[in-house]
């Protein structure tokens, strides 16, 4: 824990970027982390620190060329940091982490190709050696060691005295792993190994002339252990490799590449044979919404309160999360309707009067709320009996601090008319169970209030045999909701992972908004008028790697153009792994019961 002294551009030399000084009470470690003060800025600005060292007050770098950052990024210097039994004074190039081996520690620093950077360690060293990569200067400054450089594009390795320095390259530094030899989360430096090279490791250990190492690789890779000078041996997932020592001290071996590419498995994955229903029913006025909620609270203690009475705030009837449904009966002539919405930014609505299509409010990247009047002139009214008004409305959820007790739902709702006609009587539908959470293991924010949703129709083992064969690429015509179902098989081989996500796009101009459910999960919001999020990726245990999949796609059309969404499979990358990514996630995935049909 830290505590914060200080956050001003006195901090440093250039009045463009401004720094936090946090301090460890304990150690009194410093970290300055800097930015620039106008955080949208794309200026490259170099600079130098001006800090506070167990040494004194020192304006760094000494002997370097000034710290460079690049605008939108962040950079902490840090400040004597303790590792193994030196201390480093200070750094510009970032710590990575750091390791004990053999009595000796190795220090892993980090910086972007082409940037200088400068440490200064505490004590001095008689050994200043360059063991591999390019060097740069060795300095004294009293009686400590500092090393200026410039970032190359490979690996250098310092040794001193007592300690080694491993200077690397932002692009190696990614792969550049520090297991720990211990299950306990919190280890010693001796218990941590540095291990370069893999796109993943996930263990190691040293047993007697012995490393065993497990991990991922994705192609042909170099792989380096800075081990005990007893070990001579290298394991990788389980099969010994061919090992070489570096002159200094390291363990080194070459990965072969996978068996299987990208190319390939990106192949073997479709989506196709789409089955689809209609999935808003209710915006017919002969829709049965008995079992509903009826909405009849005539007061409620939200801060905010309401324009007109019944309360009609979600919130209210026990619904909190996704899409809502509300539905508002009235005799009589009425020429329109006064509609008022709060739900947050980016959330959206759209409104029938029974059954036809008379308006949305599509929704904004700023706007939390809106209103709007809408005409009944395209639609036709009883000539006797009730007439039924059906607002949906989407939510991406409550905001933060003092503003979450913003209501979510209608505000205000009243009609347009030269007899007084009026609301007799509204209900409301939201994500199945309310507040009951029936789906413990997905979780409460799951699912909304579509019909898809609450009758489970995203869940696999829903019967969708006597469906329509329709796909999204073909949507849906008018403004309405449809939902669509396919399984998907997956078949990865042993030993195999892969990163896998769905692309999402949609012809320009639509206005839409999609949600993306995989086994179950709702995994994906697609609004194109507001958000360019077009790709969601997935994990294992929510897609099953060796097996079916159930893909459910509810499409929400909010014009009268209709709207048409392709789905695609896209391989991130396949990685031969120690890990069993097709293991059985059955009991991630509950499947649909009877139970779901009294939601209608």
């Amino acid at each position: 824990m830290c505590d914060r002294v200080g956050y001003s551009t006195s901090y440093t030399t250039s009045p463009a970027i401004v720094a936090s000084e946090l301090r460890n009470p304990v150690t009194q470690a410093g970290f300055y982390i800097t930015r620039h003060e106008v955080s949208a800025s794309r200026d490259t600005t170099d600079f130098k620190v001006n800090v506070v060292t167990s040494a004194g007050k020192l304006t760094i770098p000494q002997f370097a060329a000034p710290v460079r950052l690049s605008g939108r990024q962040s950079k902490i210097v840090i400040t004597d940091f303790r590792f193994g039994k030196r201390s480093l004074l200070y750094s510009t190039a970032e710590v990575l982490s750091h390791s004990i081996v053999d009595g000796q520690s190795i220090l892993a620093l980090w910086l972007p190709v082409g940037e200088s950077g400068e440490f200064a360690v505490k004590g001095g060293s008689k050994r200043q050696q360059v063991m591999s990569g390019t060097g740069g200067d060795f300095h004294q400054a009293g009686k400590d060691v500092v090393f200026s450089y410039k970032q190359q594009t490979t690996q250098t390795v310092l040794q001193f005295d007592d300690f080694r320095v491993v200077l690397l390259p932002r692009s190696l530094a990614y792969k550049f792993w520090a297991p720990t030899l211990s299950n306990d989360p919190i280890v010693t430096a001796d218990k941590v190994v540095f291990v370069n090279g893999p796109y993943l490791v996930r263990s190691a250990s040293f047993s007697g002339s012995t490393a065993t190492i497990s991990g991922d690789v994705d192609g042909t890779t170099a792989l380096e252990i800075f081990a005990p000078a007893k070990v001579d041996k290298i394991v990788w997932n389980g099969k010994a490799v061919a090992t070489q020592k570096t002159s200094y001290g390291s363990l080194t071996a070459t990965l072969a590449k996978p068996g299987l590419d990208t190319a390939t498995f990106q192949k073997s994955l479709t989506l196709s044979n789409w089955k689809y229903s209609d999935a808003l029913p209710e915006r017919s006025a002969k829709y049965d919404d008995s079992k509903w909620v009826v909405a009849n609270h005539m007061s409620t203690a939200n801060p905010t309160k309401p324009q007109t009475l019944p309360v009609l705030y979600a919130d209210d009837y026990g619904f909190h999360t996704g899409v809502q449904i509300f539905r508002g009966r009235f005799t009589g002539k009425a020429t329109g309707a006064k509609l008022s919405l709060q739900g947050g930014t980016a959330f959206g609505w759209s409104a029938w009067l029974n059954g036809d299509y008379i308006g949305s409010f599509p929704g904004t990247a700023s706007a939390v709320s809106n209103s709007l009047t809408l005409s009944f002139a395209n639609a036709t009214l009883m000539a006797s009996g009730e007439n039924v008004l059906t607002v949906v409305m989407d939510h991406s959820g409550h905001d933060q601090r003092e503003d979450a007790l913003f209501p979510r739902g209608i505000l205000g709702a009243s009609l347009v008319s030269t007899t007084n006609a009026v609301f007799s009587k509204w209900t409301l539908a939201g994500n199945a169970g309310g507040e009951s959470n029936i789906d413990p293991v997905r979780g409460v924010i799951a699912e909304g209030g579509l019909y898809a949703e609450r009758l489970g129709w995203h869940l696999p083992g829903f019967d969708d045999s006597k469906w329509v064969s329709r796909s999204p690429s073909q949507g849906v015509e008018g403004a309405t909701i449809g939902f669509f179902r396919t399984t998907s098989e997956i078949n990865l081989p042993k030993g195999y992972d892969a990163a896998l996500e769905i692309i999402l796009t949609a012809p320009p101009g639509s206005v839409l908004r999609a949600q993306l459910y995989v086994n179950g999960y709702q995994y994906g919001k697609f609004v194109p008028q507001i958000g360019n999020q077009i790709a969601f990726p997935i994990p294992p245990g929510i897609v099953n790697m060796r097996g079916s999949n159930v893909i459910g796609f509810n499409l929400w059309s909010q014009t009268a153009a209709g709207a048409k969404v392709d789905l695609k499979w896209n391989v991130l990358g396949v990685y031969e792994s120690a890990w069993d990514a097709g293991f059985d996630a059955k009991y991630l995935q509950p499947g649909w019961s009877k139970d779901r049909l009294k939601f209608a």
